[in-house]
């Protein structure tokens, strides 16, 4: 096991003294995947995507100078996201990349518990655990919905609920990815999740999603499962980050 990095002075889960810096102090390998976790920070109390999705992207212009396609270089686990969500696939080669991209999320969240665990423990006098896998809803609904899937399976390997109702979509959104300016973003995000008040009383939850971009959807679903949910703590992982915020 790789160990993280702690950060002295930085308030987590209520525990002063340490903290997870979202990184590992090298990158992690091993032969199935390589990954290079990224810090997300936010209302949350811990972030961090498994790696950035691309490592480049340049346009491709026609004889007239218009773009007509782009030339991107993904990381290797943002290639794996990147077929499972867009290639029309064997149903057991998506099984594959499923399963590898779970194993690297489970291995972080793991390294995550046993860091924590004993002041936690010490502090708030029972074990740190976390309640549920939460996913994030989708933005449109698709015969297969890669997130759930993932969720799924990383849920399975750390042997914990998948929660796919307490968190409901209840207002349609436009593709946040459209919408350059950020107060537009958390405006249009206003009112479009709803929990059930106090469901998460005192529990530690995992939001889960695919593709870091802005934050802005991870920022609004974190302060109602907080706030109406009663959640005590909120951790978000997500498979990759862009380089941008757009």
């Amino acid at each position: 096991m790789i160990e993280p990095r702690i950060l002295h002075g930085f308030d987590c889960f209520g525990i002063m003294g340490i903290g997870w810096s979202g990184k590992y102090s090298k990158t992690q390998t091993n032969p199935k995947m390589k990954v290079k976790l990224q810090e997300l920070t936010g209302n949350w109390s811990w972030g961090t995507a498994l790696d950035l999705h691309t490592v480049s992207s340049s346009p491709i212009f026609d004889e007239v100078g218009t773009i007509i396609d782009w030339n991107t270089k993904r990381t290797e686990i943002g290639e794996e996201l990147y077929q499972v969500k867009y290639r029309n696939e064997d149903a057991k080669i998506k099984a594959e990349r499923v399963e590898k991209i779970a194993a690297e999320a489970a291995e972080v969240v793991t390294n995550l518990i046993e860091t924590f665990a004993e002041r936690y423990e010490k502090k708030y006098g029972k074990p740190f655990e976390i309640y549920c896998v939460i996913p994030i809803p989708p933005s449109k609904q698709r015969a297969y919905q890669p997130v759930e899937a993932l969720a799924k399976r990383l849920a399975e390997k750390l042997n914990i609920s998948l929660d796919l109702n307490t968190l409901k979509k209840v207002k349609s959104t436009a593709q946040l990815k459209e919408i350059k300016d950020a107060d537009e973003r958390t405006k249009a995000l206003e009112g479009a999740f709803d929990i059930q008040e106090g469901v998460l009383l005192d529990k530690n939850v995992l939001l889960f999603d695919d593709l870091y971009r802005s934050g802005a959807t991870l920022t609004a679903i974190t302060e109602i499962v907080k706030s109406k949910g009663k959640a005590k703590n909120v951790l978000v992982l997500t498979v990759t980050k862009t380089r941008s915020k757009r």
